[in-house]
């Protein structure tokens, strides 16, 4: 630096240096004004200095302008091909060639009132401008820059007419930071393919756009006329504490990204509403004959008594044309009218509103006086007459004041508008205009519905009066041709989005308009009390902030973000792409930030809320998706969805038209909702996560919506999940601490693959219209609800019960139904299936308790022809549960032991707990390696029965068919009212107890093959048995009240207990050589023997014996113990014959003997006498 001071100089003299040659002075001492840099001129208090271009060694070096002085000016301009550096009066202080100047830089103490100008023709600078310190900067001139270029102030930073600051020869950035910024219309600003960023100094509240009043202001103009940008534009400001708003800011031409910096941004403005209030004290206000009083609005009142022909009168003039909300107050009293009468005259038409001046009005209260909303009313001729008469008034008419409320540009549909419809809506009740009208929830809806209007997107809003009847659960519904959104309210409360002309409304959204068409639907079933359908607005929503297409907005907002609460219609973001960061929150729950953007990236500490117009993507370029660390993400919108990036949130809500996620939805602590118009697909990375005491629902219930996880997508909680929708749900892996609830209106459930299990989780509950299809689950507990004939499939990992869905009071299915468990199974509720039901248990061989339960009071139950079966590792428990069929020949299948191994400690068995019914069906087959029964005997209703058994102890009503059957030990059979017969071979190793307990019913078992004794009980005198038996017959203990026929195919007939027939009894030996020998009979009807060959008879009866037809062929020994023995047909005998009676006179009567061998004849008394009659010698 060349620093010259001349201290004896006069302030205005000016020192000259020419072609002198610039040396270093060395000295001990520095003194501050010396600088040893080349290049430099340095303006020092009241001495000014002029170097001229001949001035060696400056070629190419930096120009730095240093502004030492109070309130010091410099000037530096363009003239011919110098650049001159002029002071405060005009003087020139230094003159440089154009060409030398690469680098301008300008310094100053912006505390010292220093200020700048560049001026001229046209500066070129190779290497930029920086300009700081000084406290206005002006430009007029035309500066082009080849580097990245400054300038900062902290007052004005002026661009005049025609000037320009251009780095765009290189696609430098630019930074312009300044209190106040002015800038000519036709000045420009370019930067190229480079950057701008402005920043606004001192200040606290800054403006951007055109409905802007903060303290400083970015004009709409400016954005988009001035500056020529490619890159991105930056606003930013020093306070700390600056809050920023941008509104009314359509930058559709503009060619670069926008990004917003701030403690606090604000996007849109407040509906300021426009009220009037006339009293009866105000000129405006004619009495008419109304006689005034102390009391009401403001202290007074006017009153008049009926039919006095009196009118009092407001006219209000000077108004703007438009929609006004019509108030009044008035001070009750029994004496007053019921049916006063406000009449309002626009000019054009008249309007009345009826009300009851008995009772005070109750909508809102301003300064402790209540209001009562008469209607809208509209203003076409820029005035309005409200006027009051006691004609025909039944009592005191009180005239006090009226309020006219502005409504900002929105068209109002009230219930008794034309484009109001409803069904069932019968109720009234206190609405915003008058009454509204109800229903209780059910079937009833009611429509407002817009036509004739101009495309667009508009706000849509609803209006009510709290009622504390009323439903916490009021769902509206907003259909376009291209779109349907809803949100759902509780009408106990009032509503709170935001108050315009006196009313409360809440924000039921925004929806796009392609057709001219629009309509709004309230219906009420799934209200929880009164619907109330009253008022329905919707205008216009214009963007506060649009950039050109296919560009970005960024806000980065220390605090918050918001959407301004009042601003009802505005506050619209449209861009391509939008990223939000803040430290606090983005958007609130009643105003959340909208957009119509294609990409979001967000992430802030506290509560971040969207509601998007159009298509839109969460990406994670630069943030990761929506992320709020403390807070809770809501979003809504009704295009739709797609998350690249992941959105992270303590609570997470998410409605949209269509929801894709790619990457991952997280809720930190509390619930994860993601609600679809209409479908909710997911990839195979994709991740949805709860932690905490939250839950996971995602809901597509609308006509089409379906759920589509990818096979490897992954869904956890710690709370409950909850999966809707209307059509098919496809799942990847979804765990869960506690319930998974999985419902499909009208399609199935699906396995997505095989990758993971499908559901881990307590419980899983799963409604479905069109089955339920293969799951692998790891649950403890299951339900299902299955309406069609399509299968229902679950395979659980470990022990599983199935419960009572929540819906209906049992798990049904019109199809067939598929559940295994690798551990026990305990169905703990009713199971109903159109088709067949299998239940499986079956784990680890070498550990006892793979059992199926049926628990009490339950019932599996089939409605049409089918099987159902239960399988069980080890044993099948009927624990006071029952199986039953109905509309079909059906088959009941219970295996047990199906492991076959007994390494666990034992086989499995099929019991009983209690002596309740456990099936009742037409066929029962029973199939375990052990004893079925046995102490407590199976109780059924069963039309056929097979086994394969251990042993079998069981009791049936109705009449039983012994199918083809194997049972390894003794079976037990007891049928309680009807027969019993065979159809197959009966293969019973023990011993064989058939009991028929009805009244002349019947034991028909032509196939039996036994092994042990064989027990037959019957009643009645018709109550038959007829057994065949392909071994020996060993009558156990028996009681035959009919007759009795007994065949042995290849072996003997024995007793080894007291056999019984009140009828007849015939007993035959088929194979060579095997005897009959009964020696505890107690036949009461005749005998019938036949034996084959060498076949020996031997009979003890302990009545008499009549012989029916018999073939003996070997020895036939019979013996009566109390009666007589006689013959009432042939008996053919080959060998000999023995005869006894054991009571005295009782005789032997045989006259149809043949026996071929001796007879020998014993009786006892003297009556006891013997006659017989052979064919042959005797």
């Amino acid at each position: 630096m060349l620093t010259i001071r001349d201290p004896k100089s006069s302030p205005r003299y000016l020192s000259e240096v020419q072609d002198m040659p610039i040396r270093r002075k060395r000295r001990k001492r520095r003194n501050p004004h010396d600088d040893f840099s080349l290049g430099v001129l340095r303006l020092e208090p009241r001495r000014v200095l002029t170097v001229n271009a001949a001035l060696s060694g400056i070629a190419g070096d930096v120009l730095n302008v240093d502004l030492d002085g109070l309130n010091e000016i410099a000037t530096i301009s363009r003239m011919a091909d110098n650049l001159q550096v002029s002071d405060s009066n005009g003087n020139v202080v230094g003159s440089f060639q154009q060409a030398d100047v690469n680098e301008l830089k300008i310094a100053g103490d912006n505390s010292a009132g220093q200020n700048a100008i560049l001026t001229g023709a046209e500066i070129s600078l190779a290497r930029g401008l920086n300009a700081s310190g000084t406290t206005s900067f002006l430009v007029n001139t035309q500066i082009s820059t080849g580097a990245s270029s400054q300038i900062d102030v902290t007052g004005r930073l002026e661009f005049f007419a025609g000037s320009s600051l251009d780095v765009s020869g290189n696609n430098k950035d630019l930074s312009l930071a300044f209190g106040e910024l002015s800038v000519d219309p036709t000045a420009s600003i370019s930067t190229g393919d480079g950057n701008l960023s402005l920043l606004v100094r001192n200040v606290s509240s800054l403006g951007v756009g055109g409905r802007t009043d903060g303290a400083a202001i970015i004009s709409e103009s400016f954005l988009t006329n001035t500056i020529d940008v490619h890159g991105y534009v930056s606003i930013s400001g020093d306070d700390p504490d600056l809050l920023l708003r941008i509104r009314d800011t359509q930058l559709m031409a503009a060619t670069y990204d926008l990004t917003l910096r701030s403690n606090t941004i604000v996007i849109g403005g407040d509906a300021t509403e426009q009220n009037l209030e006339i009293d009866d004290q105000d000129g405006e206000f004619s009495s008419g004959g109304f006689v005034a009083s102390v009391g009401g609005w403001r202290g007074s009142i006017h009153s008049s008594g009926a039919n006095q022909g009196n009118t009092a009168q407001w006219l209000s003039s000077a108004l703007p044309n438009g929609e006004y909300l019509l108030a009044a107050t008035w001070t009750a009293d029994v004496q007053n009218a019921s049916n006063a009468q406000f009449v309002v005259d626009n000019g054009n038409s008249t309007e009345s509103f009826e009300v009851d001046q008995r009772l005070q009005p109750d909508e809102f209260t301003i300064n402790a006086m209540s209001w009562r909303n008469l209607g809208v009313v509209s203003v076409v001729k820029g005035a309005l007459s409200v006027s009051i008469s006691d004609v025909g008034r039944n009592g005191t008419v009180v005239a006090d004041a009226i309020r006219l409320a502005r409504i900002d540009t929105g068209v109002v549909l009230d219930n008794t508008s034309t484009g109001f419809s409803h069904t069932g809506f019968s109720k009234n009740v206190n609405g915003v205009f008058g009454d509204a009208v109800a229903a209780s929830p059910g079937s009833a809806s009611a429509n407002w519905s817009y036509s004739g209007l101009a495309n667009g997107v508009y706000a849509v809003n609803a209006s009510w009066i709290a009622n504390a009847t009323a439903t916490s659960s009021a769902t509206f519904s907003v259909t376009t041709a291209s779109q349907t959104a809803n949100a759902t309210f509780d009408q106990r409360s009032s509503p709170n989005s935001f108050i315009d002309g006196g009313i409360g409304w809440a924000q039921i959204g925004f929806a796009q308009v392609s057709d001219g068409t629009l309509t709004v639907q309230l219906d009420t079933s799934g209200a929880d009390n009164l619907v109330l359908a009253d008022v329905v607005r919707i205008e216009r929503a214009t963007p506060d902030l649009a950039l050109g297409q296919g560009h970005a907005v960024s806000f980065i907002a220390e605090s918050s973000v918001q959407r301004d609460v009042g601003n009802n219609r505005g506050g619209v973001i449209d861009a391509n792409r939008l990223t939000i960061t803040a430290g606090k929150t983005i958007g609130a729950k009643e105003a959340p930030i909208v957009a119509s953007v294609s990409e979001v990236e967000a992430t802030s500490l506290g509560d971040v809320h969207f509601a998007m117009l159009k298509d839109t993507t969460v990406t994670e370029t630069d943030l990761d998706g929506v992320t709020s660390s403390s807070g809770n993400v809501v979003w809504t919108s009704p295009s739709r969805l797609i998350l690249e990036g992941i959105v992270r949130g303590n609570n997470v809500a998410m409605r949209a038209a269509a929801v894709h996620v790619q990457s991952g939805v997280a809720a930190n602590s509390g619930d994860l909702e993601i609600t679809s118009l209409g479908s909710i697909t997911a990839t195979a990375s994709a991740v949805l996560a709860q932690s905490g005491l939250g839950s996971i629902t995602l809901s597509a219930m609308s006509p089409g919506g379906a759920v589509s996880f990818a096979d490897g997508s992954i869904l956890t909680a710690t709370g409950d999940v909850t999966i809707d929708a209307n059509r098919d749900i496809q799942i990847g892996h979804v765990k869960s601490n506690k319930t998974v609830r999985v419902r499909s209106m009208e399609g199935g459930l699906v396995d997505s693959g095989e990758l993971h299990v499908d559901v881990v989780a307590n419980k899983l509950m799963v409604e479905s219209a069109k089955g339920i299809g293969g799951l692998e689950t790891r649950v403890s507990h299951v339900s299902f609800v299955n309406t069609s004939d399509d299968l229902v499939q679950f395979h659980n990992d470990g022990a599983l019960n199935l419960v009572t869905p929540e819906t209906t009071s049992q798990n049904r299915t019109m199809g067939d139904a598929l559940l295994v468990a690798s551990s026990p199974l305990t169905v703990s509720a009713d199971i109903s299936v159109g088709g067949s039901l299998t239940l499986t248990a079956s784990g680890d061989c070498t550990v006892i308790g793979d059992d199926v339960t049926i628990a009490a009071t339950v019932s599996l139950s089939s409605t049409t022809a089918a099987t159902i079966r239960l399988n069980a590792g080890d044993d099948i428990v009927f624990d006071g549960g029952k199986i039953t069929t109905s509309g079909g020949a059906h088959q009941v299948e219970l295996f047990a032991d199906t492991e076959a191994d007994l390494s666990d400690g034992g086989g499995g068995t099929i019991k009983q707990v209690g002596t309740s019914l456990v099936v009742a069906t037409e066929s029962l087959l029973l199939n375990t390696s052990q004893s079925v029964g046995m102490g407590n005997p199976l109780r059924t209703e069963v039309a056929s029965l097979q086994y394969v058994v251990g042993s079998l102890d069981i009791r049936n009503d109705g009449g039983l068919e012994l199918k083809t059957s194997l049972a390894n030990g003794d079976v037990s059979v007891v049928e309680k009212t009807g027969n019993i017969v065979d159809s197959g071979s009966q293969q019973i190793s023990g011993s064989l107890r058939v009991e028929s307990v009805g009244i002349d019913r019947t034991i028909v078992l032509s196939q039996l093959d036994v092994g042990g004794s064989i027990g037959l009980f019957t009643y009645g005198t018709n109550g038959h048995a007829s057994i065949g038996n392909t071994k020996q017959v060993e009558f156990a203990t028996s009681d035959i009240s009919g007759n009795a026929s007994v065949t042995a195919t290849s072996g003997g007939i024995t007793d080894s207990g007291m056999t019984l027939v009140g009828g007849n009894a015939s007993f035959t030996t088929q194979q060579v050589g095997q005897s009959i020998d009964l020696d505890q009979l107690g036949v009461n009807g005749s005998i019938a023997l036949q034996t084959a060959t060498d076949g020996d008879a031997t009979v003890v009866n302990k009545t008499g014996i009549d012989f029916a037809p018999s073939n003996v062929g070997g020895n036939l020994s019979a013996t009566a113990t109390t009666g007589s023995i006689t013959d009432s047909g042939t008996v053919s005998v080959a060998k000999t014959a023995r005869f006894e009676t054991r009571t005295a006179n009782e005789t032997i009567d045989l006259d149809q003997f043949d026996v071929t061998g001796s007879i020998a004849l014993f009786t006892q008394g003297v009556a006891g006498n013997a006659s017989i009659i052979n064919t042959t010698m005797v």
